[in-house]
């Protein structure tokens, strides 16, 4: 897969004053308990050694986030990068200021997001800098610094487990072995690790090492023969030699076996088999840990969070997630559980966020209410009154926002798929469940009902529907097959349907709908999951087919002439993004361009004066002007995120997307010119001056470079001495744009200075505080 620059690498159009503007700033209020808040699905935490009011966590998909007092407030770090998808942070635990940050979540669900390798921070989370690449790794579990040697790092991921000897400049292969869910150092020895490996299905394995990772043997004594699935790992602090697994079943992802040992490994003991705390979702949701000073004292964690105080023997449900009482309260999907040794409070991470314990689990408090890290799947808005806005969320099903954005309300529980606001009526909301369903609100998303119709089959985990923007009583609804509804606020699971494309006809999954303009649209596309796009004039009777396309994952139709329509791709085929047809789909041009090889989620068609494409991938906002002969990145004021859906409305001129990471984002496309340098190729080597000049505290800095060069842009002090290295990598032909941070420097000249092969420049810029 092609890693994609840095989003500050990618010129930004100037297209009028168009900036991003977060409309999803805080965590999502838990209308359930009607107390707490809930963020997105996180993966890990880590803590600062000395001082209990410092913690970082890794979110799916929005990055690292700090606190300095305790999970009151939380402040995102990793906003720059180019890649949010979280799968383990790691704190040095001899300096507190470093930090390792593996991307890519391993957690196995379609919406665990592959990362861009190992990123690095000496400075609190402040900067950071790629230390391993993407093609080391795709998706990380487990990082550990040695609390002997802080140069000995590994990282244990998809691809197998990673050993660093000097903080991360080299890595070499410890063993090559497909998803290593748990890795563990031995406290008193660092040659001693342990890890175990399976898949969602596969059959897993335990391994042992005594020599710091070069050979590896095989435990096995006493631990079952078959059937190994995911399994999490913890050693007592108090017993180094006492550590436990808790094995999800291969097959059902129920609980196949909680194992003991008290030999380091050498035999293992059947503690528990019988108390499913994992339900069928094993492979997703495992986690496991100790009370510290303890041999004995086990939590484990799944739907909901068990403990013991005899091994594992007795398990006692501690928590409820579907309870709706406030003070056992823990989002289901239990993914990380860890003990702060500090204050012994007990940490967990879920599909909900962070939750702290203080009485080993008896007792939850969120620490969500400052981090934005929700993973939409859609939303909407009114186009009357934008500050009503509705949303569908992994993890977190339907929420409602009544003040843009400022303050989000969770209606119902469960993931949430597409959303669409009825635009003549706004008390009518079409959102969603999982595996094949169209629920509808006639409350402005205070509940919803099931209008699913009733002989619809097959389809998806998200089961795309589209309203036809000429009328909003007319929806088009796919599964394996294509239903139609012209009377979509009092249609039911069993009225109010018509079949119009039978499952023979579809020969997949739909994956994406396109609806024409008119009252009573008959032109409409349906995409695939497995590449196919159909198309009719007629309402339904007549199909056109055409194969070859990768997943069809969106439409854009165009209002004033529905033959010319927009398809896009996901997945990571190189130059298969974008697709137009201009005769309703007999023949489709691809107009991918210069886009980067990543998926395409999203596409929305603005089709008047300046006419645009904007398309949401799996790294930000792109935008056309010219029919997709050039893209631009479109991304000012919002990080390298996921986009998985993009609405727009002509009367309020404002472009919303759903990012599944960062929440929610809006965008005033008023001043929207159309104007501007949208290609991103150059002729000739070029310098230009930084702007602002003088600045405080960012400035940003272009260059051009003619074909592929290794770049390198240094930033020097007035004596000479090297600052900050901007950009160290291979780069091709292009425009680029960066933006220099000086606030942590005092004021003065200071040089910067591009090399590209043979060509060198510098110019002088001024910080002035």
């Amino acid at each position: 897969m092609k890693r994609m620059t840095s989003v500050s690498e990618v010129p930004n159009a100037p297209f009028g004053t168009a900036s991003w503007q977060s409309v999803s700033p805080a965590g999502m209020f838990y209308q359930v308990t009607n107390a707490n808040y809930i963020s997105g699905r996180t993966n890990s935490v880590a803590f600062h050694p000395t001082d209990a009011n410092i913690i970082y966590i890794a979110s799916a998909g929005g990055g690292v986030w700090k606190t300095i007092n305790g999970g009151v407030n939380w402040t995102v770090m990793t906003d720059g990068l180019s890649n949010l998808a979280g799968g383990d942070i790691a704190i040095d635990p001899n300096n507190p200021n470093t930090l390792y940050f593996g991307t890519g979540e391993l957690n196995y669900s379609l919406d665990s997001h592959y990362g861009d390798g190992i990123f690095k921070s000496t400075n609190a989370g402040a900067t950071w800098v790629q230390v391993a690449p993407y093609s080391m790794s795709s998706n990380y579990s487990k990082i550990i610094v040695s609390p002997s040697n802080s140069n000995i790092v590994f990282a244990a991921g998809k691809s197998g487990v990673f050993k660093s000897t000097n903080a991360g400049v080299n890595w070499t292969t410890s063993i090559s072995l497909t998803n290593v869910n748990a890795f563990v150092m031995d406290y008193t020895n660092n040659q001693i690790l342990y890890l175990t490996s399976s898949g969602v299905s596969s059959v897993g394995a335990v391994r042992k090492s005594t020599d710091g990772g070069t050979t590896w043997n095989n435990l096995s004594v006493g631990l079952p023969t078959s059937g190994m699935g995911r399994a999490p790992m913890v050693m007592s602090d108090l017993d180094h030699l006492t550590l436990y697994i808790g094995f999800a079943a291969s097959s059902g992802g129920g609980l196949l076996g909680l194992y003991k040992t008290t030999d380091g490994g050498n035999n293992w003991t059947l503690q528990n088999s019988t108390t499913n705390y994992l339900g069928t979702q094993g492979w997703y949701d495992n986690a496991l840990t100790m009370k510290p000073g303890t041999a004995d004292f086990v939590i484990t964690g799944g739907l909901d969070l068990y403990s013991s105080t005899n091994s594992g023997t007795t398990l006692t449900k501690k928590t409820s997630w579907s309870s709706g009482s406030t003070g056992n309260f823990c989002h289901a999907d239990i993914h990380f559980l860890t003990y702060n040794k500090l204050n012994n409070n007990l940490f967990c991470c879920s599909d909900g966020g962070i939750y702290k314990s203080t009485n080993d689990g008896a007792n939850w408090t969120d620490l969500n209410a400052t981090i934005s890290t929700l993973q939409y799947q859609s939303a909407d808005y009114d186009p009357v009154n934008p500050s009503l806005m509705q949303g569908g969320c992994q993890d977190n099903n339907k929420q409602t926002s009544t003040n843009n954005g400022l303050v989000w309300i969770q209606r119902t529980t469960g993931d949430g798929g597409y959303t669409v606001i009825d635009a003549e009526n706004s008390n009518y909301v079409y959102g969603q469940y999982v595996n094949g369903s169209i629920q509808r609100s006639a409350n402005a998303g205070s509940s919803f009902s099931d209008i699913t119709p009733a002989s619809s089959t097959g389809g998806l985990f998200y089961n795309p529907y589209e309203m036809a923007p000429g009328n909003s009583q007319f929806i088009v609804f796919g599964r394996a097959d294509v239903w139609v509804t012209p009377n979509a606020r009092t249609a039911s699971t069993s009225s109010g349907w018509t079949q119009i494309a039978t499952t023979t006809i579809v020969n997949g999954s739909v994956s994406g709908i396109g609806v024409g303009n008119g009252t009573t649209p008959t032109r409409i596309y349906v995409g695939t999951s497995n590449g196919r796009i159909h198309s009719t004039s007629n309402g339904g009777t007549n199909w056109q087919t055409t194969l070859g396309f990768p997943y069809v994952s969106d439409f854009a139709v165009d209002k004033a002439n529905d033959n010319i329509c927009y398809a896009v791709g996901g997945g990571t085929s190189v130059n298969a993004k974008v697709y137009k047809t201009t005769n309703g789909g007999v023949n489709w041009v691809n107009i991918s361009g210069n886009l980067p090889n990543e998926a395409v989620n999203t596409i929305i068609l603005r089709n008047t004066a300046p006419r645009a494409l904007f398309v949401g991938t799996d790294l930000g906002v792109y935008m056309s002007y010219n029919e997709g002969a050039t893209w631009n990145l479109f991304n000012t004021g919002m990080p390298t995120v996921e986009v998985y859906d993009l609405k727009y409305r002509e009367a309020n001129k404002i472009l919303l997307a759903a990012t599944h990471g960062r929440g929610c984002f809006k965008v005033d496309l008023t001043n929207f010119t159309g104007i501007g340098n949208n290609n991103i190729t150059a002729e000739n080597f070029s310098l230009t001056q930084n702007y602002p000049n003088p600045f405080n505290p960012t400035t940003k800095i272009k260059y051009s470079i003619p074909g592929s060069a290794f770049v390198t842009l240094k930033v020097y002090d007035i004596l000479g001495n090297e600052v900050e290295t901007i950009v160290s990598h291979a780069q091709n032909r292009g425009v680029y744009d960066v933006q220099w941070d000086g606030s942590k420097y005092s004021s003065g000249v200071y040089i910067y200075r591009i090399t590209a092969g043979s060509y060198n420049e510098s110019k002088t810029m001024l910080l002035v505080k």
